[in-house]
């Protein structure tokens, strides 16, 4: 619209979401990837990119052990590197003292992938920008509250109801992470509410609208 497009000739569409037809067992993933049953998991899963603010999600990271006296709290960042974001990134982690409670699992994909999303305790997606949020949508299936920024598309859809909406900095995205694992009601509130807004983000609807407008466009 700001390069001049009319606004009558654009149309927005969400995406939706299709989870696997069987699940991976819980466990999978930790065991894999040698993290133990009882450690608090963060999950980052995507491209390494500057985009999706991978630096952001480390630094809110960086004294969250402390500020929850939790012992066995570790982030994840499963996907493919860009730009030697990964080795930027171990570089943060190691000035910060946690490198120790960083992983870097490499790109993910169909069942190793559902298994991260279903291991996970948090779900964080910190980009700058996000026309919709595939992976939010894809950790809600698994039933995994989510931490995501406003500049998400499918942050109104979150909020509040399978996990929290922040503001895009480090510690917006810290203090979330703290409210989520210093409360264990809130957290099993999103949990119950994943069902929901999974139900929500099927590919009936966006697939009904795509057909009215080819219908009217015909």
């Amino acid at each position: 619209a700001a390069a001049g497009i009319a606004p009558q000739k654009i149309v927005l569409r969400r995406n939706g979401v299709e989870p696997p037809p069987s699940w991976p067992p819980r466990g999978k993933f930790r065991a894999a990837h040698g993290i133990p049953e009882q450690t608090r998991l963060i999950l980052f899963l995507g491209r390494l990119s500057q985009k999706k603010s991978p630096e952001l999600l480390l630094q809110a990271f960086g004294n969250l052990p402390e500020r929850i006296g939790e012992d066995t709290l570790m982030l994840v960042f499963a996907g493919p590197d860009e730009n030697s974001m990964q080795q930027h990134l171990a570089a943060t982690a190691s000035r910060l003292g946690i490198s120790s409670r960083v992983k870097f699992s490499g790109p993910l994909y169909d069942d190793d992938k559902w298994a991260a999303y279903r291991d996970a305790d948090v779900f964080v997606l910190p980009s700058q920008n996000e026309n919709f949020g595939n992976t939010a949508a894809e950790a809600v299936a698994a039933a995994t509250p989510v931490v995501v920024t406003e500049q998400c598309g499918i942050a109104p859809l979150v909020k509040d109801v399978a996990g929290l909406v922040v503001a895009h900095d480090a510690t917006s995205v810290a203090n979330a992470l703290e409210r989520l694992l210093r409360d264990p009601q809130l957290h099993a509130k999103f949990v119950s509410g994943c069902p929901e807004l999974t139900a929500r983000l099927s590919w009936e609807e966006p697939v009904t609208q795509m057909e009215s407008l080819y219908a009217s466009l015909m």
